[in-house]
């Protein structure tokens, strides 16, 4: 071959211009889709943590007012000594009910000291007491002397490093159903139990809790509130009982005698048989003529 170059010439094809360009451009426009969704992800993403962060941090401040209000619970009421009542057990010369500002009559022990009630207002009507023996030793004195209780604690919030007594005017409730400012126009407690649960009529039924401030420990700056209350369930009627016993008197007469008279601790009647499987004429006795048979 004299000329190989004219021989490459007639085998090469003719290149079609432009390909490059439109891949480039489609390129562009699947990076620009790419871009436009990750920029629409994020924004998403920003309001949904922005709405959700309040939210997330109430449900951590109530279960921390939860496990606070369980300790409370478990160290005031743990000893056996122990007992609870409504701050409502406060009560006039009558023995009603009082509301305040009218001090109660009955807060006097037997030994003069004082049992801890106070007034109420509605709002803390219903808070719960613990009460305790002021004796030195209550498991030998309960027999000896009269019982003179003596007030532990309030089981609402707002007792955890201060006292918050249901005889504090802070706590009141109002006929609409408005709980008291502070200066700064926030509230100093919040309402757990209201017209929902009593009635919008029976305000002085209501229950308040104080409000209690989270403080970061770097600033001291308030991110929260929380409020607790325990209720007495020992105060309150049932509603969810089960039936009436049977009136079938055949039924019900057999658990009201006693199963045996233990004649056997009566002067004279040392040796009576005791009930037994090797004592069946027992059942067979009908006057007392015939235990001398036994």
């Amino acid at each position: 071959m004299k000329n190989p170059s004219s021989f490459k010439n007639i085998l090469r094809l003719p290149a079609k211009s432009g390909f490059a360009l439109v891949v480039t451009l489609v390129l562009m426009v699947l990076l620009s889709i790419l871009a436009l969704g990750m920029l629409g992800l994020s924004s998403i993403t920003l309001r949904t943590s922005s709405v959700s962060s309040p939210q997330q941090q109430a449900r951590a401040n109530a279960r921390m007012a939860m496990m606070i209000a369980l300790a409370a619970l478990q160290e005031s009421t743990g000893p056996d000594q122990r007992v609870t009542a409504s701050a409502n057990l406060a009560g006039n010369a009558t023995g009603s009910e009082i509301t305040g500002p009218t001090p109660p009559v009955n807060n006097t022990n037997v030994d003069g000291t004082s049992k801890g009630l106070t007034t109420v207002y509605p709002g803390t009507r219903h808070w719960t007491g613990v009460w305790k023996p002021r004796a030195s030793n209550p498991s030998l004195e309960i027999f000896t002397k009269t019982s003179a209780p003596t007030l532990v604690k309030w089981l609402v919030s707002g007792n955890e490093t201060a006292t918050a007594s249901p005889g504090s005017i802070d706590y009141e409730i109002n006929a609409s159903g408005e709980v008291k400012l502070d200066s700064g126009g926030e509230p100093l407690a919040t309402i757990l139990v209201g017209a929902n649960s009593v009635g919008t009529g029976s305000y002085a039924n209501y229950v308040a809790a104080p409000l209690v401030k989270i403080k970061k420990s770097v600033n001291g700056d308030t991110t929260g509130k929380y409020a607790w209350w325990i209720g007495d369930e020992g105060t309150k009627s049932r509603i969810n009982l089960g039936p009436a016993l049977s009136p079938n008197v055949a039924v019900t007469y057999p658990g009201l005698s006693a199963s045996r008279r233990a004649w056997e601790t009566v002067n004279g009647y040392a040796n009576y048989p005791q009930p037994g499987t090797s004592q069946s004429n027992l059942l067979k006795v009908v006057t007392t003529k015939e235990m001398e048979l036994l």
